[in-house]
């Protein structure tokens, strides 16, 4: 009897530690289940996603809070996918059906964009829902899960605004390259590289300028002081007085602005104003009451020209051509006794906004053009 009591001990404690084993090992499979579903939502908080579901037999959704964020719902409970599609602008709701339909053909993961419906004064909002489909014994479950999109859309967008802008705005440059090299009078062969260049580079500098602004448009006082930056370095000779309001040309009108100012400044520095000791040049502009720009170029001149006589190698036709086709405005130029009076009306749509930063403290950082704002 002792021996049978004693065996019938020993089962019981061999018992007892293969169910304290046992549970050991269910708090370890637990510890560790608990410990990946933290690093899933660790995970899924860093990718800002949120965690969905779709019993389709049952007709019910589930999600977690962070999907219950993005879709503007209680944070806990269930509801038919009619409440989903609900959320979306109707002509995405085909959009989902093909997913799910996919999801549950093929079996593999499937995602799509979807538009939400924009609540009152909200902004539209973009979702991008990813899901794939498990047959269980009692219907097909849908798994995924869920972001926001709307910045990365928004990005998109705008760079694909500005590869169809830089592609336009290349295409046009080509064309005004063409219209400079018809244009530019070739009777001293010599000249006419030097010329052709200096022209170039003024499309050029207004390029690197609308590049800088992200092709939003260029500043008018920065345009001016590329110009003549570039034509006196060392800061010696006297340089154009600006006044006017802040001023962003539109990236349509910024390049024939370039070419129209370099022309001018072609002319002043060698026979206009500029090309004399103690002479004087000012740059004004306003907007127009009906929209638009006026510009009054004004040289002043120490020494009158002789009565009667213009400007030797003017620019004219390139100026009249680039105002009148290229920005649709107008140009008219008077040589009176103390320099060339040049006024060049542009349309409204040649003009922007203002920038951001006042002219005088933009002109602050470039010394070689003094400002008067």
């Amino acid at each position: 009897m002792l021996l049978l009591a004693l065996l019938a001990w020993r089962r019981e404690q061999r018992g007892l530690a293969a169910a304290a084993a046992e549970e050991r090992r269910e708090a370890l499979r637990n510890a560790s289940l608990a410990e990946s579903a933290a690093r899933l939502r660790l995970a899924l908080g860093a990718a800002e996603l949120g965690c969905w579901s779709w019993d389709e037999a049952a007709d019910d959704v589930s999600w977690d809070a962070r999907a219950a964020a993005i879709l503007g719902w209680h944070p806990f409970g269930q509801v038919p996918i009619a409440a989903l599609r609900d959320r979306l602008e109707p002509g995405d709701h085909a959009i989902l059906d093909a997913a799910l339909a996919s999801a549950r053909r093929n079996g593999e993961p499937t995602q799509c964009a979807l538009r939400l419906r924009p609540s009152a004064g909200g902004a539209p909002r973009w979702i991008e829902l990813r899901a794939q489909a498990w047959r269980g014994p009692r219907g097909t479950l849908f798994h995924g899960v869920i972001g926001d999109i709307t910045a990365r859309r928004g990005a998109e967008e705008q760079q694909q605004r500005l590869l169809r802008e830089v592609d336009h705005r290349a295409k046009n440059t080509l064309a005004v390259v063409q219209a400079l090299l018809r244009l530019t009078r070739a009777e001293d062969p010599a000249d006419f590289l030097p010329r052709v260049e200096a022209r170039i580079a003024a499309l050029a500098r207004a390029h690197t300028l609308l590049a800088q602004s992200r092709w939003q448009g260029a500043a008018l006082h920065r345009l001016v002081a590329a110009e003549f930056q570039r034509r006196r370095p060392g800061g010696e000779a006297p340089m154009p007085v600006l006044a006017g309001p802040p001023v962003l040309l539109s990236s349509v009108a910024a390049q024939p602005m370039a070419m129209v100012l370099h022309e001018l400044a072609s002319n002043a520095l060698q026979f206009g104003a500029l090309a004399q000791p103690g002479g004087t040049l000012s740059l004004t502009w306003q907007p127009l009451p009906e929209g638009g720009l006026e510009l009054i170029w004004q040289e002043r001149r120490p020494v009158p020209p002789p009565a009667g006589t213009a400007p030797v190698g003017f620019g004219t036709r390139i100026l009249e051509a680039t105002v009148r086709d290229q920005l649709g405005g107008r140009i008219s130029r008077e040589w009176r006794a103390e320099g060339l009076r040049c006024i060049i009306r542009l349309p409204a749509g040649c003009v922007v906004a203002a920038p951001a930063e006042p002219v005088t403290e933009r002109a602050a950082a470039e010394p070689s053009v003094s400002a008067a704002c």
